[in-house]
C-alpha cells in the first residue's frame, strides 16, 4: 500500500497552478489505508476536512476547466474564478439537542448493528464559502469522528446557497444517550433545521453566540427502517442464472404526492431497486421503475422518484455481491413520512412470487 503515499513533484504532476487542496474529491481521508483506525495523513493546516466525497472542490472544477478548455479550436471556456481564503470564524449558528431512548436509530457506516441514536439537520447558507461545523459533547460523537479534539466531529466543508445539505448527528458507539450541541460556524449566517414535524431554530449571533427559538416547519420529513439479511432471508437472481443475491423487498405507501429519497446505510456494498405495484421474483425486470449502486456514497444506494400518494411501491435491498448477509437501515425522506413494511415472499404455483406483509 506504500505506493499510495509517493510524493510526487511538479514535474510529475499538472496542477493547474492550483494550491494544495485539502477539500478534493479525489483526496485521501485521514485514516485511508489504515489497519488500526489511526490517521495515515495529518494535515498541515489546522481545521480542515480530507476526504470529502460529497462534491466536486472548487479547485476541482478551476482544474477540470483547464484541462477540457478548447481553446485550440477557438472555443473558451468561461473563466475561473479563485475562491476565498479558507475563513470559519466570526458568525456562529448553534443548536442543542438530545439522543434520548425515543430517538431515532440506524446503521451508521462503519457501525456493526443498527443501534446508533441519530438525528439530522438540514442545512443552508446564503453565501459562497468555507463552513466549519463541529460538536460540543461529553459523549463520543460520529460524522467525522473526532477530528475536533475531545472525541467530537469536526470537519470544513465549501457550500454553495440555493443548496440544500443534510448533516446527520451520531454517537461513536451504540445505545448511547445524552446531549450535545452542534456549533456551525462561518463568514455568514447557516440555517440548521432539525429535521422532525415540529422544530425549534436557534438565530445567528456573532461569536460568543446567544440563542433564541423560534418554530419553524421543515420541508423534509425522515423515515428510518432497520432489517437484516441473513441465511433464511429470500434470495433471487439478480444477475442472470449463476449467482443467488439475498435480499429483503419493503412495501412503500405514502399520503402525500412527492419527491422522495431512500438512502441506505450498511457495512457492505449494497444495491436498491424499486418497482411499482407488485414484484415477480421470476421476471425482476416487470414493473421495476428505478434502480441504484453507489449513488449514496461509501458504496451504498440512493434512490430518489416521485411516489404518487395511494400507490404500492415495492423496494428492494440487496447487495452487490452475491451471499452476502449483513444488517443495514435505510433512510426515507421526503414531503411526509412514508409507510416501510417488510414483506414476506410466498412462492405460488403461478410464475408471479406474492408478497405478503408481516
Amino acid at each position: 500500500m506504500s505506493h499510495n503515499f509517493d510524493r510526487l513533484d511538479n514535474d510529475s504532476v499538472n496542477t493547474y497552478n492550483t494550491p494544495y487542496d485539502y477539500g478534493s474529491l479525489m483526496h485521501y481521508s485521514s485514516t485511508a489505508f489504515s489497519v488500526n483506525g489511526l490517521p495515515t495523513i495529518v494535515a498541515n493546516q489546522s481545521n480542515v476536512t480530507l476526504g470529502q466525497r460529497s462534491n466536486l472542490s472548487v479547485y476541482d472544477v478551476q482544474a477540470l476547466r483547464l484541462f477540457y478548455n478548447c481553446t485550440a479550436s477557438g472555443t473558451a471556456l468561461p473563466p475561473t474564478t479563485t475562491p476565498p481564503p479558507l475563513n470559519v470564524s466570526g458568525v456562529n449558528t448553534t443548536y442543542s439537542s438530545t439522543w434520548t431512548t425515543n430517538s431515532r436509530k440506524f446503521l451508521r457506516y462503519g457501525g456493526r448493528t443498527a443501534n446508533y441514536y441519530y438525528e439530522t439537520y438540514q442545512v443552508n447558507v446564503s453565501t459562497a464559502g468555507y463552513y466549519r461545523f463541529k460538536s460540543s459533547s461529553s459523549i463520543d460523537t460520529y460524522e467525522d469522528d473526532d477530528t475536533g479534539s475531545n472525541a467530537q466531529f469536526q470537519f470544513t466543508l465549501y457550500l454553495q446557497p440555493n443548496t440544500v445539505y443534510t448533516l446527520v448527528a451520531t454517537t461513536y458507539a451504540e445505545n448511547v444517550t445524552g446531549s450535545y450541541t452542534v456549533i456551525a460556524s462561518g463568514a455568514t449566517r447557516v440555517t440548521l433545521v432539525p429535521v422532525t414535524n415540529t422544530s425549534t431554530v436557534l438565530t445567528t449571533t456573532s461569536a460568543p453566540a446567544t440563542t433564541s427559538a423560534s418554530t419553524y416547519s421543515p420541508t423534509t420529513t425522515i423515515t428510518s427502517y432497520s432489517g437484516v439479511l441473513n441465511n433464511t432471508s429470500p434470495t433471487f437472481y439478480r444477475t442472470g442464472n449463476l449467482n443467488i443475491f439475498y435480499f429483503e423487498p419493503i412495501k412503500v405507501t405514502t399520503n402525500t404526492t412527492g419527491n422522495y429519497t431512500f438512502i441506505s446505510n450498511s457495512s457492505i456494498d449494497s444495491y436498491g431497486y424499486l418497482y411499482v405495484n407488485s414484484f415477480n421474483l421470476s421476471n425482476i425486470t416487470s414493473n421495476r421503475v428505478t434502480s441504484d449502486d453507489d449513488s449514496g456514497g461509501n458504496v451504498q444506494f440512493l434512490i430518489t422518484y416521485i411516489l404518487q400518494a395511494g400507490t404500492t411501491y415495492i423496494l428492494i435491498f440487496t447487495t452487490y455481491s452475491p451471499n452476502v448477509t449483513t444488517s443495514f437501515s435505510i433512510m426515507a425522506l421526503g414531503p411526509e413520512r412514508v409507510s416501510l413494511m417488510r414483506l414476506n415472499v410466498v412462492p405460488s404455483t403461478t410464475t408471479t412470487t406474492t408478497l405478503m406483509t408481516t
